[in-house]
């Protein structure tokens, strides 16, 4: 089996690869994004293994591949190998096309199954058969579309065996909204690594792959090199597990001792041994510091590597898990010596570094906590119970979520399929691409054959969460992810994957201004956000006006002091993508039109008197209502509003006069002008009471 596997890894087309007769694995693969009006070329490869009873010992029939197409879109093509044998023509089978869709029948959806001519399966060898199509994607076709795949064989006079059913998105002229949705198979050559135990980490830029062949070195998770540990200054080959990297050098356990490896994990030197004989289990760095913990409560600490404090708990409890968080390690205790057992203990590592705390917690009592993980601010843990004294909450199977460093757990919503359905006990949790992702058959159990579809279920915070087919099946372990600057990769015994990493969508600020504030005036204006992963926090830096505060994306208050504040906002999504955006936030003084006494004019002669506004932000806009007195105007003269001119009435005229200033504030003042009637300018003098109009000669 391992080698037509081999074969399957190496080739670097576009495949679905089928291990049948064990664990079967397999995976669907075309290019990210494909052209409408194009012909698209499918592969789908399948692996016999000797004595396959599902394709049957010594069996003569037709190779089997079926596409369930949506509505409306042409049938593909295609040709069949087996061996490299010469090239076949695939026929179209309308009767295998009926059994599958009354095997996988989905709304929309329509399958399209081609046969091969007849083969023979050799009970004792292995085979490989390839299915080449070539799928039309009709003109109008845009968007991602989920597409199924199945595989089979039809023995001679016998029913049609139909393997289960893959799921993966075709995207046509669009590409993959984020990192999960297009998977490729990585190609490892000859020698790649098919075996058992893969385990898989990623630091000090390379990838590293550990499984029961030797170890692979990786730059970019797609391309692997070969390589053998051995121990230094020997040639001794070593297998080295838990590897961690720190102070510029490599750590890993080996034989339940401690090893380092400053050369890229090629050779090796053995570095610690536990003095009372026990054996170490798992590593972690935390705060600067090695950590190491194994059987019989072992738990040891060292800041270089050399000198090493002890801080083991009790000896009842192996330690084979630790998780790492921003400011908190947490480590788990499993009983010595008891099989599937259900009561593991979960410790914390006191702040000060001086030893561990057990945390009591009721919602994971009687539970073995499988995988535990942590990521964009909490731990999760991927938990089972079965049988034991203490009956499970909620069901054996169960991911929980703790947002206060280990101390309260609430159970993840969202994941289960049914009010009673559980996880199933191999369900992958584990944190790529600053994301938790949840690895299973969800959705529904497979048909005929033990073909398992691998899904992912992806959360940035374990409250929202998304599905991703990934076309692949296999079984998949929490230790064969890792995450790299570029990609990520997902390793099982028989498919090896990786995925390009795509930006994640952030959050936005939609608030583009911040209305004024007023002395004296109670202010409330709020910064809006949308979108992000998770919940968005918002901050805000600079220095807030005097009377101001800001809160939960709320500036509110009452400003005691005019002037421009400047500040920037920020909104963090839980990945910790930002966006930012800086603001002017003024406040100025209230507008007013100071109080004032106009001088009475005088009919006829000459007036003028000015009005000023105080406060507000410049310019100023001047108007009023009320009759004027004839011969007089009011008119703006740079900031001034100027009444002026020669009154030809007398009387009390009553105006309003308003402002307005370039924030939109205004004022209003009444006042009142007095015009007297003019003076007589010849009055008459006193008359004479006696006049003489005869004077003397």
């Amino acid at each position: 089996m391992h080698n037509s596997l081999r074969i399957w890894r190496a080739w670097t087309g576009a495949i679905l690869g089928l291990a049948a007769g064990c664990q079967s694995a397999a995976f669907i693969g075309h290019d990210a994004t494909v052209r409408s009006g194009t012909e698209v070329p499918l592969d789908l490869k399948v692996n016999f293994g000797p004595g396959d009873e599902y394709y049957g010992v010594g069996a003569s029939g037709n190779l089997v591949a079926c596409l369930g197409l949506p509505d409306g879109w042409p049938f593909p093509t295609g040709t069949y190998t087996h061996n490299s044998d010469n090239r076949l023509d695939a026929e179209y089978s309308p009767e295998v096309s009926s059994e599958a869709e009354q095997a996988f029948g989905t709304p929309g959806t329509r399958w399209h199954c081609l046969i091969s001519g007849t083969e023979s399966i050799d009970p004792e060898g292995e085979a490989l058969a390839t299915a080449r199509l070539m799928l039309p994607v009709p003109s109008v076709a845009q968007g991602a579309y989920r597409l199924r795949y199945a595989t089979g064989f039809r023995p001679t006079d016998e029913a049609t065996r139909l393997g289960g059913q893959l799921e993966r998105l075709l995207h046509v002229n669009v590409q993959p909204a984020t990192t999960f949705d297009h998977w490729e198979v990585t190609s490892f050559g000859s020698a790649g690594p098919i075996s058992i135990n893969d385990r898989v980490w990623y630091d000090h830029g390379q990838f590293l792959l550990r499984n029961d062949l030797g170890m692979y070195s990786s730059t970019d998770g797609r391309e692997w090199t070969a390589f053998e540990p051995v121990l230094e200054g020997t040639e001794t080959a070593l297998v080295v597990d838990r590897l961690v990297y720190t102070q510029d050098q490599w750590f890993g356990v080996s034989g339940g001792a401690i090893y380092v490896s400053r050369d890229d994990a090629r050779t090796w030197a053995q570095l610690h041994v536990d003095a009372a004989g026990r054996d170490f289990l798992a590593l972690a760095v935390h705060g600067g510091r090695l950590v190491a913990t194994g059987t019989q409560g072992l738990i040891t600490v060292s800041s270089n590597g050399t000198e090493w404090t002890d801080q083991s708990v009790d000896g009842a409890y192996r330690v084979p898990r630790l998780a790492v968080g921003q400011d908190t390690l947490l480590a788990v205790g499993e009983p010595e010596g008891e099989e599937d057992v259900t009561n593991d203990i979960l410790m914390r590592a006191r702040a000060d570094g001086s030893g561990w705390d057990t945390v009591p917690s009721e919602a994971l009592a009687g539970r073995a906590i499988r995988t535990l993980v942590w990521g964009n601010g909490r731990f999760m843990a991927f938990t089972w119970q079965e049988g034991g004294e203490t009956p499970p909450q909620g069901p054996p199977g169960n991911i929980f979520m703790s947002l206060d460093r280990g101390t309260t757990w609430e159970p993840v919503q969202g994941l289960l399929t049914g009010d009673d359905a559980g996880l199933p006990d191999d369900t992958v949790l584990a944190y790529i691409d600053n994301t938790f992702v949840v690895g299973g058959t969800l959705r529904r159990e497979p048909v005929g054959d033990e073909l398992l579809p691998f899904e992912l279920r992806s959360s940035a915070d374990g409250v929202t969460w998304a599905s991703h087919a990934t076309g692949a099946a296999g079984d998949f372990s929490p230790e064969t992810a890792a995450t790299g600057p570029q990609t990520v990769v997902m390793m099982t015994p028989e498919v090896s994957l990786v995925a390009t990493r795509r930006p994640w969508a952030g959050p936005a600020i939609l608030t583009e201004s911040l209305p004024y504030a007023v002395v004296g005036v109670a202010y409330n204006a709020t910064v809006e956000t949308r979108g992000g992963a998770g919940s968005t926090t918002l901050s805000l830096t600079g220095t807030l006006p005097a009377g101001l505060n800001f809160a939960a994306g709320t500036l509110s208050g009452m400003p005691t002091q005019a002037g421009t504040a400047q500040l920037t906002a920020t909104a963090r999504d839980v990945r910790g993508t930002e966006a930012t955006r800086t603001y002017n936030l003024d406040v100025v003084r209230p507008l007013a039109i100071p109080a004032a006494q106009l001088a009475t004019a005088v009919q006829g002669t000459a007036y003028s008197a000015s009005f000023a506004a105080e406060g507000g932000r410049a310019p100023y806009t001047w108007s009023h209502t009320g009759a004027l007195p004839a011969g007089l105007t009011l008119q703006q003269q740079d900031a001034a509003y100027v009444l002026s001119g020669t009154p030809t009435a007398n009387g009390s005229f009553a105006l309003t006069l308003s402002v307005r200033d370039a924030l939109g504030l205004t004022s209003e003042r009444a006042v009142t002008l007095q015009v007297d009637p003019a003076p007589n300018p010849n009055p008459n003098p006193n008359p004479n009471p006696n006049p003489n109009p005869n004077p003397n000669p």
